[in-house]
């Protein structure tokens, strides 16, 4: 037998399964004022490169939200193609978008334990 027989072309995922969370319900304007103001002295915790939207950068934005739950992404990309990638990830994570200004996107999702937004 040679090693070209026995080699497969399989990728081996040993990555865990993202938990199933609650989709982050829709905010109301005074909950995007609050959530913008907090959001404006954060620094961008997760940016989207040239890739666009990958598993890695959803798994990163997930982590984020679960840690901090209000985190600010930056996605290099077009006007409408970072308006299609914010949406996407959005939609990915579960959480809600609480502002999208230029490359800059604030996303929000809280916590069910343990959360510091327990007013919103």
């Amino acid at each position: 037998m040679t090693a070209d027989s026995n080699s497969t072309d399989r990728v081996i995922d040993d990555r865990k399964p993202r938990p199933e969370r609650p989709q982050q319900g829709v905010l109301t304007g005074k909950q995007r004022h609050k959530l913008r103001a907090l959001g404006h002295h954060l620094a961008v915790v997760v940016q989207v490169g040239q890739n666009g939207v990958t598993d890695t950068v959803v798994e990163a934005l997930d982590e984020a939200l679960q840690r901090h739950e209000l985190v600010k992404v930056q996605i290099a990309d077009e006007r409408d193609a970072r308006r299609a990638a914010a949406a996407k990830l959005a939609t990915e994570t579960k959480s809600a978008i609480a502002q999208e200004l230029g490359k800059t996107v604030l996303f929000f999702r809280k916590r069910e334990k343990k959360s510091k937004f327990g007013d919103l």
